[in-house]
């Protein structure tokens, strides 16, 4: 089996990169593709097409910034081979924010709805319809951010030229819109709960994954940063924080996400 590796960066991915995702993949036989200094709409269709080109039978999506737990990676490979079933299936992964909910989502209605975890506490009411998992399920979902996918190249062929392309007023990023595409041609999406990619924020050196404090990166697993505040107190910290401040995603991304802002910004109006 062939793997695609498809990687967008804003830069030339360090050896670091290289080394800390050479033990998930030492029994593969994989390809890197890497598009550097691209918008991200541009970086991931170019990708999608050179990944096709490879002919390989997986293409494994990976943001510079993710860092897989170990064991994730070959998780997410076992699964897909097992599961005829799945065309798509993303990592367990978060925002570069504390206590974040997965990066995963269910359609209700017109809504994208985050998965919720069934045990995990929260301080407002979860409707009956909130779609649910316990940790190790894999879970269908309809959409996800691409911050770790890995998916059947085949499904690139199904969705032909520019997967990633953005619609006229897109309210939705690239990878939302991939989503949208995949689903419409009948592909089947997933999420393995069991496979944690932990985000990185490299500059303060701190990780993240779904429901979790802020962490750091030790002995290549993701380690709570020791913190004698509650959660809730750490939290109200990252409440008002733009995760984005600061990247540039390319003009038509960047747009989407300042209206976002905006919106959420925007005092209520009948």
């Amino acid at each position: 089996m062939k793997l695609a590796l498809c990687v967008p960066s804003r830069t030339e991915l360090p050896k670091a990169f290289h080394e800390m995702l050479a033990p998930h993949l030492a029994d593969i036989a994989y390809e890197p593709i890497v598009v550097v200094g691209k918008p991200v709409v541009d970086a991931r269709n170019e990708l999608a097409a050179r990944a096709r080109a490879s002919g390989a039978e997986l293409t494994l999506w990976l943001d510079d910034d993710a860092h897989p737990e170990p064991g994730s990676i070959e998780r997410l490979l076992a699964t897909l081979r097992e599961r005829g079933d799945i065309d798509m299936l993303a990592a367990f992964a978060c925002d570069r924010r504390p206590f974040c909910s997965p990066n995963a989502f269910a359609l209700h209605g017109e809504r994208y709805v985050a998965l919720v975890e069934r045990d995990t506490p929260a301080p407002f009411t979860i409707p009956a319809w909130a779609p649910r998992y316990r940790i190790g399920e894999i879970v269908p979902i309809d959409a996800c951010a691409f911050h770790c996918v890995l998916m059947r190249t085949e499904l690139l062929a199904r969705l032909g030229a520019e997967p990633f392309a953005l619609p006229e007023h897109a309210t939705y990023g690239e990878d939302f819109q991939f989503c949208r595409r995949a689903r419409a041609a009948g592909a089947r999406l997933a999420i393995d709960t069991g496979a944690p990619v932990a985000h990185l924020e490299p500059e303060r050196e701190l990780a993240f994954l779904p429901y979790k404090p802020p962490g750091r990166i030790v002995e290549r697993r993701f380690a709570a940063a020791p913190d004698r505040r509650s959660a809730a107190e750490i939290a109200a910290l990252w409440r008002d924080q733009d995760i984005r401040a600061g990247r540039a995603y390319g003009a038509a991304v960047d747009a989407i996400f300042r209206a976002a802002r905006e919106r959420k910004g925007a005092p209520n109006r009948r």
